[in-house]
Parts: C-alpha cells; structure tokens; sequence
C-alpha cells in the first residue's frame, strides 16, 4: 500500500496532466457532432479489432459446433431466397408469367463480442461499411429477428440488440395477423413483450409471433419467438404478452444484415402517408 501511495505522490504531476487530457476529450466528443462521429468510428474499430482477435482464439474450440450452425445455416438461407422475391406485374394487367425481382439480399456476418446483462445492449459484426452495411439494417440468424444496425466503420457494424430500452420492433401473431410492437422490459434476456394487441383477438400460449415486414428493415414472417403468457389489462383494453425468444442472444455467432433494396421506396410513401394523417 506504501508503495502505491509513493508512486502515486511521485508521478502525480503526469497523472494529473492524463487526467486533464481525458476530460477535454470527453468534453470535445460531447459538444462537437464532428468529433462525436469520428470517436464513435474510432472506437467501433479498435475495439472491433481486439474483439476479433478475441474471438477467433475462442472459437477455435467450437468448430464443431459452429460446422453444425452453419449447415442449418445454409438450408435456412436456400429457403430464404425465395420469401425474398418481390413480385412484379406489368402496369396495365396481370400476368401469369410473373417476372421476379429480388426485394432483400443478406449479408453473412459474425458476431463477435455482444452483452446480454445491460439494460441496453449491443453486437459487435466483422461486417462494415466496405461491404455496403448500412444503419438501419435488420440483423437475423438461422433462429430468429437479432437486432439494427446503428454505427459502421470500415470493417465493423454495432448493431443495437433485441434486448434494448429503444427497440421496436412491428410484430403480428402468425395465426391471425394482428399485429403490435415488440419491446424489452429489461429483465428477462430471453423473454420479451408484444404490445397493442385488442383484448377480443384469440391468442394461446405457443402461439408463433413473426415480424409484419412493415418497417423496411426486417422481411416478413421472420420469426421472433412464442407467447409465453399472458394477461388481460381491462383497463387499457390490451393483452399484457410475454414472447419467448427464439434467439439465445447467449449463444448467437452468425447472422445475416438485411438489405432492402426497396427500403428508400417503402420509407418515403410511410413518411407521405403519415404527413397526410397528422
């Protein structure tokens, strides 16, 4: 303990100076959208770096598993391909020979460090900017919704996880098509809430909860869990749900980005017919 404080007494001066040197930084990110934005980039990719790094030494234990992960992987993503073709029709009558144009591509990632314990919590990819990730796009795995892309840098995205205070997410219930949004109360990392659903719809615990596809940023009747419970809320006139998880965030490696080809199309009609309903 002596000799702690003796080097803390000795070298208090340079100390002091680190000190300073770290508040101004702190102050200058803070209070400049420039230099937040460059923190942020630098930050993605020093840390993107050592976690990968971290990562590789890791998962050299787990090939078998992850030779498994990616064989159901690639039946999930044949299948896949079709659910991503939009139909296209001639603009003066139906055809029986559709033409197809692919709506979605999907862009193989790795996660490499992601928490489950906060209240707003994270993924690292190995996927960035140089191979056209983008914020805003949906993030799956062969199980289920995983999150949104929020910040790239070259060769790394942080995407913000299912498990987080600000996600949400349009969601129906496959069965009937009455669909609500999914949130995170913060407590349990498997279990997650769907919101708006009517108290005269019909609902049972197993009941499969898919995305709706409305946002832009996830396809359709991608599966985010099953209804765990619930509960009448009489008073508000809505059903208290529960959904299961179909992701272990846990136990999550590989994942797909979505690109939605149509996203800047879809957005802009959202955003028109929102303006027209205020």
């Amino acid at each position: 303990m002596q000799n702690l404080l003796n080097f803390l007494w000795k070298y208090r001066n340079f100390l002091f100076f680190i000190f300073l040197e770290v508040l101004a930084l702190f102050f200058l990110v803070q209070s400049n959208n420039f230099h937040h934005s460059k923190f942020v980039h630098t930050v993605n990719t020093v840390s993107g770096n050592f976690y990968l790094l971290f990562h590789d030494v890791k998962q050299y234990f787990y090939l078998k598993k992850q030779n498994e992960d990616l064989a159901k992987e690639n039946a999930r993503l044949k299948k896949l391909e079709l659910n991503s073709q939009l139909r296209i029709y001639t603009p003066t009558k139906f055809v029986e020979d559709t033409l197809y144009g692919i709506q979605y591509e999907y862009i193989s990632a790795k996660i490499i460090h992601n928490t489950v314990h906060l209240r707003n919590n994270y993924l690292l990819t190995d996927q960035g900017s140089d191979q056209d990730i983008e914020p805003g796009m949906g993030v799956i795995s062969a199980k289920g919704v995983v999150g949104i892309i929020k910040d790239v840098s070259p060769h790394f995205s942080n995407a913000i996880s299912v498990l987080h205070s600000k996600t949400k997410i349009s969601a129906k219930i496959k069965k009937n098509n009455y669909f609500g949004l999914i949130t995170w109360n913060g407590k349990n990392p498997r279990v997650v809430q769907l919101n708006d659903i009517p108290l005269h719809v019909d609902i049972s615990i197993g009941d499969t909860v898919v995305t709706r596809g409305s946002s832009a940023i996830f396809p359709p009747e991608i599966l985010i869990g099953t209804i765990q419970s619930y509960e009448k809320n009489e008073v508000e006139g809505f059903y208290n749900i529960d959904v299961l998880l179909s992701v272990d965030f846990k136990n999550v490696t590989y994942v797909q980005i979505v690109k939605n080809l149509y996203k800047k199309e879809m957005k802009e009609l959202i955003e028109k017919m929102q303006e027209e309903s205020d």
